[in-house]
């Protein structure tokens, strides 16, 4: 089965009862979607903690918590679905609807030693035994922000419904590389320089107008094409230009793409609206915990030339391109710190919230510090996004693409090591999928 969840005092505190309709108009909406698909089966749609949407199922609510909602919710929502599968019930797929202050996500313990006091992570709600690496239910979270705005909900639910009416004809598909054999060196951090250091971005404590789409206001659906454009995109921080090349080369297999764009020499001055107007996006970019941009970062060409940190990507330049991104529905992977970090974050000061509510159909990252190396052998979140597109390329659901790509990082990492180290660990748990976790690219 299929399963979409979300809390309902909690939104109702949020939204109000109007609110709370339109959400829930929409999700049913979503779910009737499922339901014509036959590769979607059984879906259904509940609210965690009321007794009446649960009967059917023949499970007990949840005791809503405070807010923000604490991690016995999160155990006690776990625990119901683990009862749901007693029941003979296997879930899937599972959709949440909210962000952290709807449905909480877990902190979970960092096993790095860097800056990082906890782990924010989906993917306890996915496993069926103790293993928070490597879950079993493939999962994906539809998050609101704040203050209270639900507009990257309801956009992200309206697209997940616009894309089921299109039909896209099956691609061929050709084998992939298996992942290098070579023993790799422990990676260097993706995010090498404080989170204070100063920019020309918005700080978290800037005021920000949100978006002005009132809860119950109806929005726009996206006119998407019969035939998406399959080609990809890439943009990278030039001193990881040569693994980022190599994972190019995968995002691009199916129908190619534009060379890979490098930050530094381009900038958010030359970013331009149509490199979005491709079906699969790919960032391997810096980002920070307290701001809203994306930054590059140099090559260390002399010793009293430092490394600098230009402006990538600004979230209003893609508010400015929603036209752009909701007529393509991009599925969109991110290796920037933070590039999933959502909470206390309005709408235009995470660039993930800002995919979202432009009109993207999956968005991909990291809820803290990742990391990589800046050439191959691939490892870390570069190896994680080149499986990841493999099995999202095969025909598997988002969700379960990320799922299969956890799965075969973790083999792939037994086999040349003998075990998963502290960074290994880290970058299995803090990749979540924001968007419908049921959707196909092909």
């Amino acid at each position: 089965m299929n399963l979409i969840i979300t809390n309902r005092a909690h939104l109702l505190a949020r939204y109000g009862e109007t609110g709370l309709a339109s959400i829930a108009a929409s999700a049913e909406q979503l779910r009737q979607a499922w339901l014509a698909d036959d590769r979607t089966q059984r879906p259904y749609f509940v609210y965690v903690d009321d007794a009446s949407s649960l009967a059917p199922l023949g499970l007990q609510p949840i005791v809503a918590s405070g807010v923000p909602p604490d991690q016995d919710e999160a155990t006690a929502i776990c625990n119901l679905l683990t009862a749901l599968e007693a029941r003979g019930q296997q879930v899937e797929h599972l959709l949440i609807l909210g962000g952290p202050n709807v449905v909480p996500f877990f902190s979970l313990a960092n096993p790095v030693l860097d800056v990082d006091h906890e782990v924010l992570s989906d993917n306890p709600y996915g496993e069926r035994g103790n293993d928070h690496l490597v879950p079993d239910r493939a999962v994906g979270r539809m998050p609101d922000a704040e203050p209270p705005d639900a507009t990257p909900l309801l956009r992200a639910l309206q697209t997940a419904i616009a894309l089921r009416s299109i039909q896209v004809p099956p691609a061929p598909r050709q084998p992939y590389p298996a992942p290098a054999a070579t023993a790799a060196d422990r990676p260097g951090c993706l995010h090498p320089f404080a989170t204070s250091v100063a920019d020309k971005g918005l700080s978290t404590g800037s005021a920000i107008s949100p978006i002005t789409n009132p809860v119950g206001a109806q929005l726009i659906t996206p006119n998407l094409p019969a035939v998406p454009n399959e080609r990809g995109f890439g943009y990278a921080a030039e001193i990881w230009q040569n693994s980022s090349r190599l994972i190019y080369q995968t995002v691009t297999r199916i129908a190619g793409g534009d060379d890979l764009r490098t930050c530094p020499p381009t900038t958010n001055a030359d970013f331009q609206p149509q490199w979005l107007q491709n079906r699969f996006l790919y960032f391997n970019l810096h980002g920070v915990i307290d701001n809203s941009p994306w930054f590059g970062q140099s090559l260390p060409l002399l010793a009293s030339n430092p490394f600098s940190y230009p402006v990538a990507l600004r979230p209003e330049q893609l508010r400015a391109s929603e036209s752009v991104i909701s007529l393509f529905a991009p599925f969109v992977f991110s290796e920037a710190c933070y590039g999933a970090y959502i909470t206390g974050k309005a709408t235009e000061q995470a660039i993930c919230l800002t995919f979202l509510t432009s009109g993207a159909a999956v968005f991909v990252g990291s809820t803290v510090t990742s990391y990589g190396r800046p050439d191959p052998p691939l490892s870390e979140a570069d190896l994680l996004a080149v499986l990841f597109f493999e099995h999202l390329y095969s025909g598997l659901t988002a969700g379960r693409a990320l799922v299969e790509a956890r799965r075969d990082y973790a083999r792939t990492m037994l086999q040349q090591h003998g075990s998963l180290d502290e960074d290994d660990e880290k970058t299995l748990l803090e990749f979540v999928v924001y968007g419908d976790p049921t959707l196909r690219a092909f």
